[in-house]
């Protein structure tokens, strides 16, 4: 994606069974490395991670829309980034787990 987006950088992820977290910072397309706006920046993103997903998993595997926030400022971006860091330790308290393992194939 970094390759696709060369202004978005994607600083954090964590893939879990049953969501995705990406946190990622967007510049400008010139020389200047300042945050810009992610109206259609961000949206654009999304579309094309999924695409590029779908189309490795050979099948739709997103839900239809998601969930964003912008980091303003620097306690935002390292509290969004702790919970990406911690959100696997915290599966286990997940609600949805159950339903999540009994979609998972028997070993």
């Amino acid at each position: 994606m970094n390759r696709v987006y060369d202004y978005i950088k994607i600083d954090k992820y964590v893939i879990m069974p049953n969501h995705i977290h990406i946190l990622v910072s967007v510049y400008n397309s010139g020389m200047s490395k300042s945050p810009s706006p992610t109206n259609e920046t961000i949206p654009s993103f999304v579309s094309t991670f999924k695409r590029f997903v779908n189309k490795e998993a050979g099948e739709n595997i997103f839900q239809r829309s998601y969930y964003d926030h912008i980091v303003r400022d620097e306690r935002d971006y390292l509290s969004r980034w702790q919970y990406i860091e911690n959100n696997p330790i915290k599966w286990e308290e997940d609600e949805l787990i159950k339903d999540c393992v009994s979609k998972l194939p028997l070993a």
